[in-house]
């Protein structure tokens, strides 16, 4: 029965053969336009969606927090027996400095900084740490046997920055500046070291990548009053400029 309003068949009349081509252009004229608006509600849906997925990802991501800003540098920490709990947390150095606005250089000319490569820089650590003065005969045994000397401490070759088993080798090690107008910071992989006095950890190499102790960042953005003594807990916390949030693993930077 729907023959007369929908089929192509063949008819002896034109004019009817016409308004069936007409019915059937406006059919599906408006399913075409029904479904280009369905399509549309699906890729806006499918867009918001992907937006708010893409932004929950960023916000995860942001644990690092200057004037209000949120970056990407995630605080990690490296257990060790030199140092307290809270100060054996790292950040990406260069990642951290560019964003509080540094330039960083690495491979600096070594010349500048002399001080810094003294191959006898790090603390010595046996079973139990000692602090006596030992004569250079005494240091030139312990640097052919390092093994010796470091066995209950060095495991891993980031353990070999940390407590210095690196010895001479350090100075085949770059120094890297930190520079913002005419502040100069500089440091060098494997020593605890810098140019300026920062009383904090070495910094260490990680698959390629600098790290350095969130302490020494603490001191540069805030000075020495920025690092506290928990004398309950026995560690360090950060107040003043930087604050550390272990809890939620996030650090902020107030520079205003």
């Amino acid at each position: 029965m729907f023959e007369n309003i929908y089929t192509t068949k063949m008819s002896a009349n034109k004019k009817q053969l016409q308004n069936r081509f007409t019915k059937i252009r406006s059919s599906s004229g408006k399913i075409s336009k029904m479904m280009s608006f369905v399509m549309a509600i699906f890729v806006a849906v499918t867009f918001v969606c992907a937006t708010v997925v893409m932004a929950a990802v960023v916000n995860e991501e942001e644990n690092f927090f200057i004037n209000g800003k949120g970056y990407a540098i995630t605080p990690i920490l490296i257990e060790n027996k030199l140092e307290v709990h809270t100060d054996s947390y790292y950040v990406p150095l260069r990642d951290t400095f560019e964003a509080l606005g540094y330039d960083v250089f690495y491979d600096v000319d070594k010349s500048k900084y002399e001080s810094l490569m003294d191959e006898f820089t790090f603390p010595q650590y046996d079973s139990e740490p000692y602090s006596k003065k030992v004569d250079d005969e005494f240091l030139k045994e312990i640097i052919r046997t390092p093994e010796y000397h470091l066995k209950n401490y060095v495991k891993t070759d980031i353990d070999r920055y940390i407590y210095g088993a690196t010895y001479h080798f350090n100075r085949q090690m770059p120094i890297i500046e930190m520079v913002k107008g005419n502040e100069v910071w500089a440091c060098q992989i494997g020593s605890t070291r810098y140019n300026k006095f920062i009383p904090a950890g070495a910094v260490v190499l990680i698959d390629g990548k600098t790290y350095i102790p969130l302490r020494a960042v603490a001191y540069i953005v805030g000075g020495q009053d920025n690092v506290k003594w928990n004398s309950e807990k026995r560690d360090t916390y950060f107040e003043g400029a930087l604050t550390f949030n272990e809890a939620e693993n996030t650090v902020t930077i107030n520079l205003e």
